[in-house]
């Protein structure tokens, strides 16, 4: 992480330490409040309050995570885990069932839950980037291979039998590569004309 970096979530950390956990009978004085007048200020206090534990599971949850997802940071695990935190508070003022005693719980529950997802998610998108550059690789080795052998470039058919691959997803994938070789090739065009 960057000095910068460092430096905000040195300054969210604070920001989120500066509104320490409730006692419980405090809990049961907002959430009574709040369950009385919605638009009144006792909703807020308790997700203030409870946003700690989305900072504490961000940072739990990154150091585990960080080597294998480097795309992944503790702001993003933070902002998440805060919308679990809203979330569960919301759902427990609108509830007068539910008991003030197990709040706590059902927001750590609820952070959980979250950041369990998020990382699957970015996780299996990890996975498929992975995935996909491995394609483009290969796709691009035996396009080299093929053009060699026919004196041509192959056909789409031709690439799909080669690779055991359908032909639609022979398409996908030089689509996408052809799409990223001309980027490639325009950010150089642009490279040597600022180089002139």
């Amino acid at each position: 992480m960057s000095a910068q970096g460092d430096a905000d979530l040195a300054e969210l950390t604070a920001q989120v330490r500066a509104y320490p956990l409730l006692s419980d009978a405090k809990v049961v004085e907002l959430l009574t409040e709040a369950r009385h007048n919605r638009h009144g200020g006792a909703e807020g206090k308790l997700v203030e309050h409870h946003l700690g534990l989305a900072m504490d599971a961000a940072l739990a949850r990154h150091a585990g995570v960080a080597p294998k997802i480097p795309t992944i940071s503790v702001g993003d695990l933070y902002q998440e885990g805060a919308v679990a935190v809203v979330v569960a508070v919301s759902r427990y003022v609108t509830d007068p069932t539910a008991p003030a005693s197990n709040l706590r719980a059902d927001v750590i529950a609820a952070i959980d839950e979250q950041l369990d997802g998020t990382i699957t998610h970015e996780t299996e998108i990890r996975k498929s980037d992975d995935t996909f550059v491995e394609a483009a690789r290969v796709l691009a080795a035996v396009r080299v291979h093929m053009r060699s052998k026919l004196d041509r470039p192959a056909t789409t058919e031709e690439l799909a039998t080669a690779l055991k691959w359908t032909p639609d997803f022979v398409e996908t994938v030089s689509a996408m590569v052809d799409t990223a070789s001309a980027l490639y090739d325009l950010d150089i065009v642009a490279y040597l004309d600022d180089a002139e």
